[in-house]
C-alpha cells in the first residue's frame, strides 16, 4: 500500500511539473510574439474584435486539397454567405475568404517566399480580409516588415501550444487539463498541438463560432 501510494505521488508531482513547464514554455514565446510584434509595427490579435466582425454562425475553413474543385457554384454562392477562413497557399485560388490565416515558414526559405510573393500579388484582393499570422522563429520580424507594406494591418496571434512531440500519454493529460482550464474561462487563447489545421480549428472555435465545416481538407496531399 505505501508502494502505491508513492507512485501515485510521483505521477501527481510529474504532472504538476509537467504542467508549470508548459506554462513556463508559453510564457517564453508569448514574449518572442510580442518583441517580433512591436518590431514588425503589428497589432496582436484581439479576440473580441474578432468576434465583433462574425457574419454568421458557421465557419468554413478551406483548404486547397483536389476535393476542394468538386464544389457546385451553389456550395460556392452559400459559402460566401458564410465566414471563411484560408489557410497559408489558399492565396493562390480566386476565392477570398474573410480570414486569411498563415505562416512564413522559417524552416524553409523558398516556402517562405513563396508565401511573401503570393502575399504581395493579392494584397489588393485581401485588403477587406483580416490577416493573421504567428511567429514561426525570432528573425520573422524583418519578414512580417515586408509584407506590412502592402497591407494597412497583418495581426499577429499567440497559440498556447498544449503539445510538440510527446507521448500520448502526456498528451491526454495536458489536454485534459487546459480544456478544463478554457472551459473555465481561466485559458482564453487558442490551443495548439501543431499543425496549421489544428490552428485555425482552434481559432474558430474560440471565436465561438457554433459550426465548423472543412472544404479542401484532404489530408492526403
Amino acid at each position: 500500500m505505501h508502494l502505491k501510494h508513492t507512485v501515485k505521488y510521483f505521477l501527481a508531482k510529474n504532472a504538476l511539473l509537467d504542467f508549470a513547464l508548459v506554462l513556463w514554455a508559453d510564457r517564453e514565446r508569448r514574449r518572442m510574439a510580442y518583441t517580433i510584434a512591436r518590431e514588425a509595427g503589428m497589432s496582436i490579435v484581439d479576440l473580441d474584435s474578432l468576434r465583433a466582425r462574425r457574419r454568421s454562425s458557421t465557419a468554413v475553413i478551406l483548404g486547397s486539397g483536389a476535393s476542394i474543385n468538386d464544389l457546385s457554384q451553389a456550395q460556392w454562392s452559400w459559402i460566401a454567405n458564410q465566414d471563411s477562413f484560408g489557410i497559408n497557399f489558399w492565396l493562390i485560388h480566386d476565392f477570398v475568404p474573410n480570414f486569411l490565416l498563415f505562416e512564413l515558414d522559417g524552416k524553409d526559405p523558398q516556402r517562405r517566399e513563396q508565401m511573401k510573393a503570393l502575399l504581395r500579388r493579392r494584397a489588393q484582393d485581401y485588403a477587406e480580409s483580416v490577416l493573421i499570422t504567428h511567429t514561426p522563429g525570432r528573425d520573422s520580424a524583418r519578414h512580417f516588415s515586408e509584407i506590412k507594406r502592402y497591407f494597412d494591418e497583418v495581426r499577429l496571434i499567440h497559440f498556447f501550444k498544449i503539445a510538440e512531440r510527446t507521448d500520448l500519454k502526456v498528451f491526454n493529460r495536458r489536454l485534459k487539463i487546459f480544456s478544463s482550464l478554457f472551459r473555465a474561462g481561466i485559458l482564453r487563447e487558442p490551443s495548439v498541438v501543431g499543425s496549421s489545421l489544428f490552428r485555425v480549428v482552434s481559432l474558430a472555435h474560440t471565436l465561438g463560432y457554433e459550426r465548423i465545416i472543412l472544404a479542401g481538407i484532404d489530408l492526403n496531399n
